[in-house]
């Protein structure tokens, strides 16, 4: 059974990239808050990786942590893509870029697709914690 675990309380550091401001963010801003959550992703998949070579259940829950802050960014982000085609500046965007729509929507894909991503290592991670100690829980060995 797992044991619960000394840990540092994620941090409310946004991500790299995902501030929330109040003002609409560029198009390109945007982007690359996208890039910065997908490394970042990249990162926790290869973390993930090296934790189920090592049978690391300590790593396993440190990662298990991160997936709740990229799900805090990625929501951030999508709020942010959204921005672009609400509210009252939106018929005047589309009448001068007819494809922000159509853009939008893949950028919010992308934003899902990444973000799943780090769900499916949350996944693996709570499958090394069952491998190596039993437990089918991880979340029970981590102290909120």
């Amino acid at each position: 059974s797992l044991r619960p675990v000394e840990q540092q309380a994620p941090t409310e550091t946004p991500l790299a990239g995902t501030e929330a401001t109040n003002e609409q963010q560029p198009e390109d801003v945007i982007l690359q808050s996208i890039l910065a959550v997908g490394q970042q992703v990249r990162e926790m998949l290869q973390q993930t990786i090296q934790a189920f070579a090592d049978r690391d259940v300590a790593a396993a829950q440190n990662l298990w942590t991160q997936d709740t802050l990229i799900n805090r960014g990625t929501t951030r982000l999508r709020r942010d893509v959204m921005a672009l085609i609400e509210g009252p500046q939106a018929l005047a965007i589309l009448s001068h870029d007819p494809h922000i729509v159509q853009r939008a929507t893949y950028l919010l894909w992308m934003i899902y697709k990444i973000e799943r991503v780090a769900d499916h290592c949350s996944n693996i991670c709570e499958r090394i914690a069952f491998i190596v100690e039993g437990e089918t829980d991880i979340r029970l060995a981590i102290v909120e």
